[in-house]
């Protein structure tokens, strides 16, 4: 069973990157705040489903949560890395 501390780093970066105290670029971390958004709806949903015992929806939101919040990550770490203009390796790494 997932607790609420769980997506706590997540939710924390975003609200940090909206309040402006991170500076990813505005698109990458706009990515990431809006699938940690759909995540957390997406898991929310997946636990009503299973209080209304429907089945499908629940297998629907459950995958959903699992595929939002690492794909959004993915997406906006790539967008983080084309967007950079410094290296993301240093030298004889």
């Amino acid at each position: 069973a997932m607790t609420l501390l769980e997506p706590c780093h997540q939710v924390l970066i975003a609200i940090l990157q909206a309040l402006g105290y991170l500076s990813y670029p505005a698109r990458s971390g706009a990515v990431f705040v809006v699938s940690v958004i759909t995540a957390l709806y997406s898991k929310r949903r997946s636990v009503m489903a299973v209080i209304e015992r429907d089945l499908n929806a629940c297998i629907f939101w459950h995958a959903l949560w699992h595929y939002t919040l690492p794909g959004g990550a993915l997406l906006a770490q790539l967008l983080l890395s084309w967007e950079s203009t410094e290296p993301l390796l240093k030298d004889g790494l």
